[in-house]
């Protein structure tokens, strides 16, 4: 299995301040709650498109309140 690299992403992609993923089954959802540990941005897990887009669309309002 290949390195991923999870620690070069924030020097990769600078404007990367989140990650949603879209995971329809328990198992895939396991897999993504997985990557919290390697990724240290906020992660949301949804069953479909339209949530996580919501989701992302908030998160980045909000940060650009801060």
């Amino acid at each position: 299995m290949a390195f991923v690299g999870y620690n070069r992403v924030p020097d990769l992609f600078p404007n990367f301040k989140a990650f949603g993923v879209v995971a329809q089954n328990k198992r895939r959802r396991l897999l993504a709650n997985l990557e919290r540990l390697f990724i240290k941005k906020p992660i949301g897990v949804f069953d479909n498109f339209d949530a996580t887009m919501l989701w992302a669309e908030a998160f980045l309002h909000q940060q650009t309140k801060s």
